[in-house]
Protein backbone atom coordinates (compact mmCIF):
# COMPACT_ATOMS: atom_id res chain seq x y z
CA UNK A 1 0.00 0.00 0.00
CA UNK A 2 1.49 3.55 -1.13
CA UNK A 3 2.77 5.71 1.81
CA UNK A 4 -0.15 8.27 0.66
CA UNK A 5 -2.77 5.91 1.37
CA UNK A 6 -1.35 5.20 4.69
CA UNK A 7 -1.12 8.96 5.36
CA UNK A 8 -4.49 9.92 4.60
CA UNK A 9 -5.86 7.19 6.92
CA UNK A 10 -3.28 7.54 9.64
CA UNK A 11 -2.74 11.75 9.94
CA UNK A 12 -5.70 13.08 8.22
CA UNK A 13 -8.41 14.62 10.31
CA UNK A 14 -10.84 12.17 9.36
CA UNK A 15 -13.55 10.41 12.12
CA UNK A 16 -14.57 6.88 11.67
CA UNK A 17 -17.89 8.83 10.58
CA UNK A 18 -15.68 9.72 7.29
CA UNK A 19 -14.43 6.62 6.73
CA UNK A 20 -18.18 5.25 7.26
CA UNK A 21 -19.69 7.36 4.18
CA UNK A 22 -16.69 6.73 2.30
CA UNK A 23 -17.66 3.09 2.65
CA UNK A 24 -21.05 3.86 1.19
CA UNK A 25 -20.13 5.05 -1.42
CA UNK A 26 -17.45 2.33 -2.32
CA UNK A 27 -21.07 -0.22 -1.05
CA UNK A 28 -23.57 1.82 -3.64
CA UNK A 29 -21.29 3.17 -6.30
CA UNK A 30 -22.32 6.37 -6.19
CA UNK A 31 -24.38 8.64 -4.03
CA UNK A 32 -26.74 12.24 -4.19
CA UNK A 33 -25.80 14.78 -1.77
CA UNK A 34 -29.17 13.91 0.35
CA UNK A 35 -27.61 10.76 0.50
CA UNK A 36 -24.44 10.77 1.89
CA UNK A 37 -26.34 13.38 4.40
CA UNK A 38 -29.49 10.84 5.12
CA UNK A 39 -26.54 8.75 6.20
CA UNK A 40 -23.90 9.89 8.12
CA UNK A 41 -24.49 13.77 8.75
CA UNK A 42 -28.22 14.79 9.43
CA UNK A 43 -27.32 13.79 12.81
CA UNK A 44 -24.44 14.94 15.27
CA UNK A 45 -22.03 12.41 16.14
CA UNK A 46 -23.80 11.54 19.14
CA UNK A 47 -27.01 11.19 17.58
CA UNK A 48 -28.70 13.44 20.30
CA UNK A 49 -29.62 16.52 17.66
CA UNK A 50 -30.21 17.46 14.17
CA UNK A 51 -27.24 19.34 12.02
CA UNK A 52 -27.40 21.20 8.99
CA UNK A 53 -25.44 20.68 5.52
CA UNK A 54 -22.72 23.36 6.50
CA UNK A 55 -20.68 20.43 7.98
CA UNK A 56 -20.93 17.37 6.06
CA UNK A 57 -20.18 20.38 2.96
CA UNK A 58 -16.62 20.66 4.11
CA UNK A 59 -16.51 17.32 4.65
CA UNK A 60 -16.93 16.37 0.91
CA UNK A 61 -14.95 19.97 0.16
CA UNK A 62 -11.76 18.03 2.08
CA UNK A 63 -12.53 14.15 0.40
CA UNK A 64 -12.20 15.84 -2.84
CA UNK A 65 -9.11 18.13 -2.47
CA UNK A 66 -7.53 14.82 -1.17
CA UNK A 67 -8.79 13.21 -4.36
CA UNK A 68 -10.64 10.59 -2.74
CA UNK A 69 -14.04 11.23 -4.44
CA UNK A 70 -15.33 12.89 -7.59
CA UNK A 71 -18.29 14.33 -9.02
CA UNK A 72 -20.13 12.22 -12.20
CA UNK A 73 -20.46 14.13 -15.43
CA UNK A 74 -22.56 13.47 -18.16
CA UNK A 75 -25.27 12.23 -16.36
CA UNK A 76 -29.45 12.64 -17.06
CA UNK A 77 -30.29 16.75 -16.23
CA UNK A 78 -33.69 15.15 -14.43
CA UNK A 79 -30.53 12.98 -11.86
CA UNK A 80 -28.78 15.03 -9.18
CA UNK A 81 -25.54 15.66 -9.01
CA UNK A 82 -24.25 11.97 -7.69
CA UNK A 83 -20.55 11.44 -6.11
CA UNK A 84 -18.53 8.72 -6.53
CA UNK A 85 -15.05 6.88 -5.66
CA UNK A 86 -11.79 7.89 -6.89
CA UNK A 87 -8.98 5.14 -7.16
CA UNK A 88 -7.21 6.21 -4.17
CA UNK A 89 -11.01 6.39 -2.64
CA UNK A 90 -11.25 2.61 -3.06
CA UNK A 91 -7.45 2.33 -1.73
CA UNK A 92 -8.22 4.15 1.23
CA UNK A 93 -11.60 2.34 1.86
CA UNK A 94 -10.17 -1.36 1.51
CA UNK A 95 -7.26 -0.73 3.49
CA UNK A 96 -9.47 1.29 6.32
CA UNK A 97 -11.84 -1.67 6.59
CA UNK A 98 -9.72 -4.53 5.71
CA UNK A 99 -11.39 -5.80 2.82
CA UNK A 100 -9.10 -7.99 1.93
CA UNK A 101 -10.08 -11.12 -1.22
CA UNK A 102 -10.49 -13.90 2.28
CA UNK A 103 -12.37 -11.23 4.26
CA UNK A 104 -14.93 -11.07 1.36
CA UNK A 105 -15.47 -14.17 0.19
CA UNK A 106 -16.09 -15.60 3.58
CA UNK A 107 -20.10 -14.73 3.06
CA UNK A 108 -20.71 -18.12 1.21
CA UNK A 109 -19.57 -16.33 -1.96
CA UNK A 110 -21.61 -13.79 -2.29
CA UNK A 111 -19.42 -11.07 -2.38
CA UNK A 112 -16.67 -10.18 -5.24
CA UNK A 113 -13.29 -9.83 -4.61
CA UNK A 114 -10.76 -6.94 -5.20
CA UNK A 115 -12.54 -4.65 -7.63
CA UNK A 116 -11.35 -1.87 -9.39
CA UNK A 117 -12.06 1.88 -10.24
CA UNK A 118 -13.04 0.15 -13.62
CA UNK A 119 -15.42 -2.39 -11.95
CA UNK A 120 -16.79 -0.08 -9.64
CA UNK A 121 -17.28 2.80 -11.79
CA UNK A 122 -21.18 3.65 -12.97
CA UNK A 123 -21.51 4.69 -16.67
CA UNK A 124 -23.30 8.30 -17.20
CA UNK A 125 -25.96 6.53 -18.69
CA UNK A 126 -27.12 4.47 -16.05
CA UNK A 127 -26.53 6.92 -13.39
CA UNK A 128 -29.83 7.69 -12.82
CA UNK A 129 -30.56 3.80 -12.88
CA UNK A 130 -27.82 3.32 -9.96
CA UNK A 131 -29.89 6.40 -8.47
CA UNK A 132 -33.30 5.00 -8.09
CA UNK A 133 -32.07 1.55 -6.77
CA UNK A 134 -29.70 3.31 -4.04
CA UNK A 135 -33.35 5.23 -2.92
CA UNK A 136 -35.03 1.99 -2.62
CA UNK A 137 -31.61 0.31 -1.29
CA UNK A 138 -31.41 2.61 1.46
CA UNK A 139 -34.52 2.85 2.70
CA UNK A 140 -34.60 -0.81 2.71
CA UNK A 141 -31.63 -1.08 4.79
CA UNK A 142 -32.52 1.44 7.11
CA UNK A 143 -35.79 -0.56 7.99
CA UNK A 144 -33.61 -3.36 8.67
CA UNK A 145 -30.82 -1.77 10.05
CA UNK A 146 -31.24 -3.49 13.76
CA UNK A 147 -31.65 -7.13 12.42
CA UNK A 148 -28.96 -9.26 13.04
CA UNK A 149 -26.64 -10.70 10.35
CA UNK A 150 -27.91 -7.90 7.23
CA UNK A 151 -26.01 -7.39 4.36
CA UNK A 152 -26.68 -5.17 0.98
CA UNK A 153 -24.88 -5.85 -1.73
CA UNK A 154 -24.93 -4.06 -5.26
CA UNK A 155 -24.54 -6.17 -8.32
CA UNK A 156 -21.32 -5.80 -8.80
CA UNK A 157 -20.18 -6.66 -5.72
CA UNK A 158 -21.63 -10.16 -6.13
CA UNK A 159 -19.42 -12.96 -6.70
CA UNK A 160 -18.92 -14.06 -10.01
CA UNK A 161 -19.78 -17.49 -9.49
CA UNK A 162 -23.79 -16.12 -8.62
CA UNK A 163 -25.75 -17.25 -11.49
CA UNK A 164 -28.49 -15.07 -11.37
CA UNK A 165 -27.35 -11.68 -10.68
CA UNK A 166 -29.89 -8.92 -9.90
CA UNK A 167 -29.52 -5.17 -9.51
CA UNK A 168 -29.15 -5.33 -6.14
CA UNK A 169 -29.44 -8.27 -2.98
CA UNK A 170 -30.39 -8.03 0.85
CA UNK A 171 -29.12 -11.25 2.62
CA UNK A 172 -30.62 -12.18 5.91
CA UNK A 173 -29.31 -14.93 7.82
CA UNK A 174 -31.29 -17.56 9.13
CA UNK A 175 -32.84 -16.17 12.83
CA UNK A 176 -34.19 -17.69 16.07
CA UNK A 177 -36.46 -14.93 17.96
CA UNK A 178 -39.15 -15.23 20.40
CA UNK A 179 -42.80 -14.81 19.06
CA UNK A 180 -45.53 -14.92 21.36
CA UNK A 181 -43.19 -16.87 24.19
CA UNK A 182 -42.43 -19.59 21.69
CA UNK A 183 -38.79 -19.88 20.19
CA UNK A 184 -39.22 -19.87 15.96
CA UNK A 185 -37.07 -19.65 13.01
CA UNK A 186 -36.69 -17.41 10.75
CA UNK A 187 -35.24 -18.82 7.52
CA UNK A 188 -32.24 -17.53 5.60
CA UNK A 189 -33.54 -15.14 3.66
CA UNK A 190 -32.71 -13.25 0.37
CA UNK A 191 -34.38 -10.30 -1.31
CA UNK A 192 -33.50 -9.47 -4.84
CA UNK A 193 -34.07 -6.21 -5.80
CA UNK A 194 -35.01 -5.16 -9.85
CA UNK A 195 -34.74 -1.43 -10.58
CA UNK A 196 -37.38 -1.38 -13.36
CA UNK A 197 -37.00 2.52 -14.86
CA UNK A 198 -39.71 1.87 -17.89
CA UNK A 199 -37.30 1.35 -20.26
CA UNK A 200 -37.18 -2.44 -20.88
CA UNK A 201 -39.25 -4.43 -23.42
CA UNK A 202 -41.92 -6.41 -21.61
CA UNK A 203 -39.87 -9.39 -23.43
CA UNK A 204 -36.52 -8.67 -21.78
CA UNK A 205 -38.51 -8.60 -18.91
CA UNK A 206 -39.84 -12.10 -19.31
CA UNK A 207 -36.56 -13.42 -20.21
CA UNK A 208 -35.29 -11.81 -16.91
CA UNK A 209 -37.81 -14.11 -15.17
CA UNK A 210 -37.10 -16.96 -17.38
CA UNK A 211 -33.61 -16.69 -15.49
CA UNK A 212 -34.74 -16.96 -12.56
CA UNK A 213 -36.55 -19.91 -13.21
CA UNK A 214 -33.46 -21.43 -13.87
CA UNK A 215 -31.66 -20.51 -10.90
CA UNK A 216 -34.12 -21.56 -9.11
CA UNK A 217 -34.13 -25.37 -11.04
CA UNK A 218 -30.18 -25.44 -10.41
CA UNK A 219 -28.19 -26.53 -8.00
CA UNK A 220 -26.91 -22.89 -6.83
CA UNK A 221 -30.36 -22.70 -5.17
CA UNK A 222 -30.68 -23.83 -1.67
CA UNK A 223 -34.88 -24.55 -1.29
CA UNK A 224 -34.05 -24.18 2.45
CA UNK A 225 -33.68 -19.81 1.55
CA UNK A 226 -36.45 -17.92 1.01
CA UNK A 227 -36.12 -15.70 -1.96
CA UNK A 228 -38.02 -12.73 -2.18
CA UNK A 229 -38.16 -11.08 -5.73
CA UNK A 230 -39.08 -7.33 -5.48
CA UNK A 231 -39.57 -5.52 -9.42
CA UNK A 232 -39.45 -1.87 -8.10
CA UNK A 233 -40.78 0.46 -11.44
CA UNK A 234 -40.12 3.68 -11.49
CA UNK A 235 -42.91 6.20 -10.84
CA UNK A 236 -42.26 9.62 -12.47
CA UNK A 237 -45.17 10.95 -10.42
CA UNK A 238 -42.74 10.51 -7.32
CA UNK A 239 -40.06 13.80 -6.91
CA UNK A 240 -36.01 13.10 -6.50
CA UNK A 241 -36.62 14.37 -3.24
CA UNK A 242 -39.28 11.90 -1.94
CA UNK A 243 -37.47 9.24 -3.56
CA UNK A 244 -34.47 10.13 -1.26
CA UNK A 245 -36.47 10.34 1.60
CA UNK A 246 -39.50 7.58 1.61
CA UNK A 247 -41.13 9.06 5.07
CA UNK A 248 -42.08 12.04 2.57
CA UNK A 249 -44.37 10.23 0.44
CA UNK A 250 -48.07 10.21 2.35
CA UNK A 251 -51.04 9.24 0.82
CA UNK A 252 -49.54 8.02 -2.83
CA UNK A 253 -51.66 7.56 -5.21
CA UNK A 254 -49.93 5.62 -8.87
CA UNK A 255 -50.92 7.08 -11.95
CA UNK A 256 -52.70 4.93 -14.78
CA UNK A 257 -49.14 4.34 -17.00
CA UNK A 258 -47.27 2.67 -13.75
CA UNK A 259 -49.98 0.76 -13.04
CA UNK A 260 -50.29 -0.41 -16.95
CA UNK A 261 -46.55 -1.08 -16.71
CA UNK A 262 -46.98 -2.75 -13.53
CA UNK A 263 -50.11 -4.87 -14.93
CA UNK A 264 -48.06 -6.05 -18.04
CA UNK A 265 -44.83 -7.30 -15.79
CA UNK A 266 -47.22 -9.13 -13.90
CA UNK A 267 -48.33 -11.03 -16.57
CA UNK A 268 -44.98 -11.31 -17.64
CA UNK A 269 -44.09 -12.94 -14.24
CA UNK A 270 -47.00 -15.19 -14.45
CA UNK A 271 -46.23 -16.20 -17.86
CA UNK A 272 -42.28 -16.66 -16.68
CA UNK A 273 -42.39 -18.71 -13.64
CA UNK A 274 -45.66 -18.17 -11.80
CA UNK A 275 -45.42 -22.31 -11.09
CA UNK A 276 -42.08 -21.20 -8.75
CA UNK A 277 -43.88 -18.74 -6.80
CA UNK A 278 -45.17 -20.46 -3.95
CA UNK A 279 -43.42 -21.87 -0.50
CA UNK A 280 -40.65 -20.28 0.04
CA UNK A 281 -40.36 -18.05 -3.40
CA UNK A 282 -42.33 -15.07 -3.57
CA UNK A 283 -42.59 -12.16 -6.26
CA UNK A 284 -43.87 -8.02 -5.70
CA UNK A 285 -44.10 -6.00 -8.07
CA UNK A 286 -44.75 -2.52 -7.87
CA UNK A 287 -43.21 1.28 -6.53
CA UNK A 288 -40.96 1.87 -4.18
CA UNK A 289 -43.22 3.21 -1.50
CA UNK A 290 -45.66 0.23 -2.41
CA UNK A 291 -42.99 -2.52 -1.98
CA UNK A 292 -41.58 -0.74 0.99
CA UNK A 293 -45.40 -0.91 2.68
CA UNK A 294 -45.11 -4.60 2.13
CA UNK A 295 -42.18 -5.48 3.32
CA UNK A 296 -42.64 -3.54 6.78
CA UNK A 297 -45.71 -5.43 7.08
CA UNK A 298 -45.46 -8.91 5.64
CA UNK A 299 -41.86 -9.58 7.01
CA UNK A 300 -40.13 -7.03 9.51
CA UNK A 301 -42.21 -7.73 12.44
CA UNK A 302 -41.52 -11.41 12.72
CA UNK A 303 -37.30 -10.27 13.17
CA UNK A 304 -38.33 -8.33 16.33
CA UNK A 305 -40.23 -11.14 18.01
CA UNK A 306 -43.52 -9.87 16.86
CA UNK A 307 -46.64 -11.81 15.33
CA UNK A 308 -45.75 -11.43 11.29
CA UNK A 309 -49.51 -10.50 10.67
CA UNK A 310 -48.77 -7.61 13.74
CA UNK A 311 -48.86 -4.89 11.45
CA UNK A 312 -51.69 -5.74 8.68
CA UNK A 313 -55.88 -5.54 9.48
CA UNK A 314 -56.69 -8.46 11.87
CA UNK A 315 -58.84 -10.48 9.70
CA UNK A 316 -59.42 -13.24 11.96
CA UNK A 317 -61.15 -10.91 14.26
CA UNK A 318 -63.21 -9.66 11.57
CA UNK A 319 -64.28 -13.54 9.98
CA UNK A 320 -65.49 -14.05 13.98
CA UNK A 321 -68.50 -11.82 13.53
CA UNK A 322 -69.71 -14.41 11.03
CA UNK A 323 -68.32 -17.53 13.36
CA UNK A 324 -71.50 -19.86 14.64
CA UNK A 325 -73.67 -17.85 12.23
CA UNK A 326 -73.50 -18.36 8.74
CA UNK A 327 -69.94 -19.87 9.24
CA UNK A 328 -68.42 -22.58 11.67
CA UNK A 329 -64.63 -21.94 11.83
CA UNK A 330 -62.26 -25.16 11.60
CA UNK A 331 -58.36 -25.88 12.27
CA UNK A 332 -57.01 -24.78 8.54
CA UNK A 333 -53.49 -26.63 9.39
CA UNK A 334 -55.74 -29.71 8.84
CA UNK A 335 -56.86 -29.20 5.65
CA UNK A 336 -53.42 -29.16 3.55
CA UNK A 337 -53.97 -32.82 3.11
CA UNK A 338 -56.49 -32.20 0.88
CA UNK A 339 -55.07 -29.27 -0.13
CA UNK A 340 -51.98 -30.83 -2.15
CA UNK A 341 -50.04 -29.34 0.68
CA UNK A 342 -50.77 -25.91 -0.22
CA UNK A 343 -51.29 -23.56 2.80
CA UNK A 344 -54.06 -21.25 3.66
CA UNK A 345 -55.09 -18.45 6.63
CA UNK A 346 -58.99 -19.29 7.32
CA UNK A 347 -61.28 -22.58 6.49
CA UNK A 348 -64.81 -22.89 7.47
CA UNK A 349 -67.85 -24.74 6.44
CA UNK A 350 -71.21 -23.46 6.32
CA UNK A 351 -74.25 -25.58 6.42
CA UNK A 352 -76.81 -22.50 5.83
CA UNK A 353 -75.15 -22.24 2.13
CA UNK A 354 -73.88 -25.96 2.21
CA UNK A 355 -70.60 -24.52 0.99
CA UNK A 356 -67.18 -24.82 2.51
CA UNK A 357 -64.32 -21.71 2.37
CA UNK A 358 -60.83 -21.10 2.62
CA UNK A 359 -59.82 -17.73 2.82
CA UNK A 360 -56.63 -15.98 1.87
CA UNK A 361 -55.42 -12.49 2.85
CA UNK A 362 -54.54 -11.03 0.27
CA UNK A 363 -52.17 -7.87 1.15
CA UNK A 364 -49.19 -6.19 -0.80
CA UNK A 365 -50.44 -8.18 -3.61
CA UNK A 366 -47.94 -10.56 -3.21
CA UNK A 367 -47.42 -12.93 -6.35
CA UNK A 368 -48.17 -16.62 -4.57
CA UNK A 369 -51.80 -15.95 -4.56
CA UNK A 370 -52.07 -15.48 -8.06
CA UNK A 371 -50.10 -19.02 -8.08
CA UNK A 372 -52.86 -20.72 -5.93
CA UNK A 373 -56.05 -18.57 -8.13
CA UNK A 374 -54.53 -20.72 -11.16
CA UNK A 375 -54.25 -24.12 -9.50
CA UNK A 376 -57.32 -23.83 -6.79
CA UNK A 377 -59.35 -26.50 -8.83
CA UNK A 378 -56.28 -28.87 -9.11
CA UNK A 379 -55.37 -28.31 -5.54
CA UNK A 380 -59.15 -28.54 -4.29
CA UNK A 381 -60.10 -31.83 -6.06
CA UNK A 382 -59.38 -34.21 -3.09
CA UNK A 383 -61.18 -31.88 -1.08
CA UNK A 384 -63.71 -32.55 -3.50
CA UNK A 385 -64.01 -36.16 -3.67
CA UNK A 386 -63.70 -36.80 -0.27
CA UNK A 387 -66.26 -34.02 1.11
CA UNK A 388 -68.73 -34.05 -1.99
CA UNK A 389 -68.93 -30.05 -1.62
CA UNK A 390 -67.31 -27.61 -3.66
CA UNK A 391 -64.41 -25.66 -1.23
CA UNK A 392 -64.76 -21.88 -2.44
CA UNK A 393 -61.49 -19.84 -2.25
CA UNK A 394 -62.35 -16.33 -0.60
CA UNK A 395 -59.30 -13.95 -1.53
CA UNK A 396 -59.42 -10.89 1.29
CA UNK A 397 -58.09 -7.37 0.21
CA UNK A 398 -57.18 -4.17 2.24
CA UNK A 399 -58.78 -2.27 -1.27
CA UNK A 400 -61.07 -2.85 -3.39
CA UNK A 401 -58.21 -1.44 -5.70
CA UNK A 402 -56.05 -4.22 -5.21
CA UNK A 403 -58.46 -6.89 -6.52
CA UNK A 404 -59.55 -4.73 -9.66
CA UNK A 405 -55.59 -4.72 -10.35
CA UNK A 406 -55.41 -8.08 -9.54
CA UNK A 407 -58.64 -8.89 -12.06
CA UNK A 408 -56.67 -6.94 -14.74
CA UNK A 409 -53.42 -9.28 -14.38
CA UNK A 410 -55.67 -12.54 -14.01
CA UNK A 411 -59.34 -11.76 -16.11
CA UNK A 412 -61.08 -13.43 -13.41
CA UNK A 413 -64.67 -13.45 -15.10
CA UNK A 414 -62.79 -16.63 -16.59
CA UNK A 415 -65.71 -19.23 -15.88
CA UNK A 416 -61.91 -21.28 -14.68
CA UNK A 417 -62.31 -18.94 -11.27
CA UNK A 418 -65.88 -19.86 -10.60
CA UNK A 419 -64.93 -20.92 -7.40
CA UNK A 420 -63.66 -18.11 -6.48
CA UNK A 421 -65.01 -15.08 -4.43
CA UNK A 422 -63.28 -11.87 -3.34
CA UNK A 423 -64.14 -9.01 -0.37
CA UNK A 424 -62.02 -6.74 1.58
CA UNK A 425 -61.73 -5.85 5.08
CA UNK A 426 -64.32 -3.12 5.24
CA UNK A 427 -66.92 -5.19 3.87
CA UNK A 428 -66.80 -7.86 6.13
CA UNK A 429 -66.90 -5.49 8.77
CA UNK A 430 -70.44 -3.83 7.53
CA UNK A 431 -72.19 -6.27 5.34
CA UNK A 432 -73.94 -9.50 5.73
CA UNK A 433 -71.81 -12.81 4.25
CA UNK A 434 -73.79 -13.12 1.42
CA UNK A 435 -73.29 -9.00 0.56
CA UNK A 436 -69.20 -8.96 1.42
CA UNK A 437 -68.51 -11.47 -1.25
CA UNK A 438 -68.38 -10.74 -4.83
CA UNK A 439 -67.15 -12.23 -7.93
CA UNK A 440 -66.01 -10.75 -11.04
CA UNK A 441 -68.26 -11.29 -14.49
CA UNK A 442 -68.07 -10.33 -18.17
CA UNK A 443 -69.85 -7.05 -17.40
CA UNK A 444 -68.31 -5.83 -14.01
CA UNK A 445 -68.80 -7.39 -10.39
CA UNK A 446 -71.70 -9.08 -8.95
CA UNK A 447 -72.25 -10.08 -5.29
CA UNK A 448 -74.02 -13.54 -3.70
CA UNK A 449 -77.28 -13.07 -2.24
CA UNK A 450 -80.29 -15.26 -1.42
CA UNK A 451 -77.96 -17.85 -0.48
CA UNK A 452 -75.44 -17.70 -3.00
CA UNK A 453 -77.57 -19.03 -5.89
CA UNK A 454 -78.05 -15.57 -7.92
CA UNK A 455 -75.62 -13.22 -8.76
CA UNK A 456 -76.94 -9.92 -8.37
CA UNK A 457 -74.83 -6.90 -10.37
CA UNK A 458 -73.21 -4.61 -7.84
CA UNK A 459 -71.61 -1.04 -9.12
CA UNK A 460 -69.72 -0.34 -5.97
CA UNK A 461 -66.84 -2.11 -7.04
CA UNK A 462 -66.15 -1.28 -10.47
Amino acid sequence: MSKRIIKLIENSNYSDREFQALYSLYKYRCLSFDQIYALHYNKSKLGTRDVDTGYMRRRMAQFKKDGLIEKMSKIEKDCPPLFTLTTDGIKVVRTYFNLSSDNESKEDGIFATDLTYAEIKVEPKFAFHQFYLNCFAINFNKMFENVNEFAYVDERHMSKSQNIRPDGLCVIKKQKVIIDGQETFIPETHFFLENDMGTETITKIRQKFERYRAFLDSSKHDPNIRIVVLFICKDSKLSVKECTDNSLVKAYQENSGIKRRVKNIKKAVAEAMLDYVKDNVEVFVGTQPKLLAAIKCLYLPEYFGMNKKSLLPDVSSVLARFNNVDLEFKDVDKLTKFTNGVEYDYYAKSDVYHKSFIFLEYFGDPMSVIHKLELHKKNTLAFRQAMHRELNLVIIANKEESLIALNEVCELSNPKYNAIMYTTVNRLKQLPLEQALFQFTSYGTATFKDKFRTLVPDNTIC
